[in-house]
């Protein structure tokens, strides 16, 4: 017959076998829920940056594909969007400028240019309602026949300096710098 050996080992503190597969289970348990936890937090706010990410290199194609199809100042005008704006600067130059912004969690805004010479510009800067209470205003200003309003709403056009030094350049060149303090880097396509 052979001879069956039993060896118990005991945890450092004195205690026996159960006391010790408790606590290692005890642990296994915190650290299972320690993990769903974090991955309940941080695995959303992933997935909405993902999103957002996604989103705005879609938008960015898109302000690109939109601004390049464009052929007459109406086409423009669509193209720039709710939000975005269409200048004219004189007869032959203009720029246009489409924006999207995004106020989730994750947020991001993006503004794309397009100017006369062929130009792209591009802002991430949150410019928010701006371009776009610029474009109402100017276009309450040009259906206005009262002086005393117009005279008021002209006054209103001086909270947005650099879109009404862009409008009241005489050249393209004029009109640059002041994009370019709206934070506009020109891209090199």
């Amino acid at each position: 017959m052979s001879e069956h050996r039993s060896f118990h080992l005991t945890s450092a503190s004195g205690g026996n076998d159960e006391s010790s597969g408790s606590s290692n289970a005890s642990s296994r348990t915190i650290w299972l829920l320690v993990s769903t936890m974090l991955a309940i937090l941080i695995v959303p706010y992933v997935c909405c940056w993902l999103w957002s990410w996604c989103e705005f290199r879609y938008e960015r194609k898109l302000a690109v594909t939109l601004l390049s199809a464009c052929h007459s100042d109406e086409d423009f005008v669509k193209a720039c969007g709710e939000k975005g704006v269409f200048v004219r600067i004189n007869e032959s130059e203009w720029i246009a400028i489409r924006y999207k912004d995004v106020h989730s969690a994750a947020g991001w805004s993006l503004a794309t240019a397009l100017d006369s010479d062929g130009k792209w510009w591009q802002s991430t800067h949150h410019h928010c309602a701006r371009f776009a209470a610029y474009k109402r205003l100017c276009e309450e200003l040009a259906a206005e026949t009262d002086a005393e309003i117009l005279g008021i709403a002209k006054m209103e056009l001086e909270i947005f300096p650099a879109l009404e030094a862009i409008s009241k350049s005489s050249f393209l060149a004029d009109a640059t710098p002041h994009l370019c303090s709206l934070k506009f880097d020109e891209v090199i396509r």
